[in-house]
């Protein structure tokens, strides 16, 4: 086993994922065979290590002879440091997060040359138009760009998408693309059958999922299984599958959130709010801000009383991921 990396759950309490050595080597030979850079490139190191991404960011480049800079905290969260620090740097390939992509595609309409050395960057996350990673391309062909998918249980990314050059629709989402090397995928309709259609729940098969979770027994048998012999993952993602092949993510079969690249349950964050709180009830849901994308919670108060509106999660944060907490309650008059 390579790694324990939690992520949400429904009853409240977060999931060890359990992932092995070999289904991380498969996903860093096969973003390499499609986007290939040469023996001894530089890597840089920005996400957060509780986010599975950074685990490609540190061992892309190190089994590859190559070295790892890490990001300094004073640039991570401001787009123009952080482009800044890669230039610096002379870092050749980087994860770059989503709200980061239209700073990158500005700096290089000013100054061509900027970030001279970067020549493959993944992307991924949420949904990102397909035109501005195609603007990037056309700004410095020579760059590389992989949009990748996948939940912490089928090992960072299960698809990956090589962005090709060429104009793209505005309103048209990146593609995740095709299954990783040794990963097979299933879409299946309500009833559990493939779905005529190319429309369903997307399902992972192969070299790629987790060996399970580490202690969650109940969640993993509803989400993991096999396929033919082979490890089985149920993503809970609504993918249809495009007349080239590649794939598209549509959104959740269920009420999951995603804030960041962190899937959070609802119920999780009800239930660290309800466990430091007189509260009676707690609905959790997302909107999208300016300031914040993080969950926001309507509550009720157990006794009947009416409660205060507050911001962020109080003393819940000392057991939840940032991502899990909520930006701010809402709480209206009982009745």
């Amino acid at each position: 086993m390579a790694y324990v990396i939690h992520t949400s759950g429904s009853t409240g309490r977060p999931k060890g994922v359990m992932v092995e050595h070999r289904s991380v080597l498969n996903l860093i030979d096969d973003l390499h065979r499609r986007a290939p850079l040469p023996d001894g490139f530089s890597g840089s190191w920005w996400c957060s290590p509780d986010f599975d991404v950074a685990v490609w960011e540190q061992w892309a480049p190190l089994v590859s002879g190559g070295s790892l800079v890490t990001v300094p905290e004073t640039e991570r969260l401001d787009v123009h440091g952080f482009l800044s620090f890669l230039g610096r740097a002379g870092v050749n390939s980087a994860y770059v997060p989503p709200s980061f992509l239209p700073g990158l595609r500005d700096r290089l309409r000013r100054d061509p040359g900027a970030v001279g050395h970067l020549r493959r960057i993944l992307v991924g996350v949420e949904p990102i138009p397909l035109r501005l990673l195609q603007e990037l391309r056309a700004l410095r062909p020579e760059l590389l760009i992989v949009n990748g998918y996948g939940p912490a249980e089928t090992t960072i990314c299960c698809t990956l998408y090589a962005v090709p050059p060429g104009p793209g629709d505005s309103e048209q989402r990146t593609p995740i693309g095709t299954a990783v090397a040794g990963n097979e995928l299933l879409i299946l309709d309500a009833e559990g059958r493939p779905a005529a259609d190319g429309v369903g729940e997307l399902v992972v098969s192969g070299t790629g999922v987790a060996r399970g979770y580490l202690t969650a027994e109940a969640a993993q048998h509803r989400r993991f299984g096999y396929a033919e012999g082979r490890r089985s993952y149920r993503t809970g993602d609504l993918v249809r599958r495009l007349p080239d092949g590649n794939l598209e993510y549509l959104g959740r079969v269920d009420r999951q959130l995603k804030v960041r690249g962190y899937r959070v349950e609802p119920a999780e964050s009800g239930a660290a709010l309800r466990a430091v709180l007189p509260l009676r009830e707690v609905l959790v849901d997302q909107r999208r801000c300016r300031a914040s994308d993080r969950p926001w919670s309507r509550t009720w108060s157990r006794t009947g009383t009416s409660c205060r509106s507050s911001s962020g999660g109080g003393s819940a944060t000392g057991c939840r991921p940032m991502p899990c907490l909520p930006a701010s309650s809402i709480c209206p008059p009982c009745r």
